[in-house]
């Protein structure tokens, strides 16, 4: 048999068409040449995908962003020679080769672990520890020469996923050494602990007065009135789980 597969567009919706036609060869060459296109059309999508979830439900514009997975994270981790994290006496005991509080060079799998710890305290505090290696990798890239960053941009760009133009990424190498994070924190800022279909959930309470902290937050804007969008999705949260009611 050979299968071919097309990808149609309805309704913002991304159909993949599977055609099987009788015979006992696969056409290999054609086979690969239509997965790469629809590997092409998919990761050409999935921008206007992120950008339409962050958004809409925030009432944002976001137009560029860069975007990595947890293998991305711990080879990152490699590439810059290890990160520099602190890690509590709860936290050591989940980072193999750590056994008590301190400071230390964690390497790609210590930092992966320390990044998905989770059963020793909140979904809050583990996306803290994210941000935490994020921070440190801005930090260790901060100290090296133009020379060392242009080497380590080869080497992480094919591992991170965004839509920023390698070239523009290649031309703030030499600004790299200005960027400071100066504050981090989890969102949004007030929620309520829910459990549904035996998944736990922290529901905003509410979006819409979340979004209307964070732009408060963002742009100083004490006034700002959420989008009728954001009061809708907010209003279905509401019904949907009873947390801010």
């Amino acid at each position: 048999m050979n299968t071919y597969l097309t990808i149609d567009e309805q309704d913002e919706k991304y159909i993949i068409n599977v055609e099987i036609s009788d015979s006992e060869k696969i056409d290999r060459n054609k086979l690969n040449k239509t997965i790469k296109q629809i590997s092409k059309f998919i990761k050409k999508n999935d921008k206007k995908r992120k950008d339409v979830i962050i958004n809409t439900n925030l009432d944002l514009d976001i137009t560029e962003f860069v975007t990595v997975n947890f293998e991305a994270v711990k080879e990152i981790v490699n590439d810059l020679g290890g990160v520099t994290i602190t890690v509590t006496d709860a936290e050591a005991t989940q980072i193999s080769g750590i056994n008590e509080a301190g400071t230390y060079m964690l390497n790609g799998d210590q930092a992966l672990a320390y990044s998905r710890i989770r059963k020793i305290d909140t979904d809050y505090k583990r996306t803290e520890r994210m941000r935490n290696v994020m921070t440190a990798c801005l930090e260790k890239v901060k100290q090296m020469s133009v020379s060392e960053l242009n080497a380590i941009t080869d080497k992480v760009l094919p591992r991170i996923y965004t839509n920023i133009d390698a070239n523009e990424i290649v031309s703030l190498i030499p600004t790299v050494a200005s960027y400071k994070i100066t504050e981090s924190k989890g969102w949004p800022p007030t929620v309520e602990g829910k459990i549904i279909n035996g998944v736990w959930y922290g529901v905003p309470v509410t979006l819409e007065s979340s979004v209307k902290e964070l732009h408060k937050e963002l742009f100083d804007d004490d006034d700002y009135t959420p989008s009728e969008k954001v009061k809708e999705i907010s209003e279905k949260i509401i019904n949907k789980t009873g947390c801010g009611e």
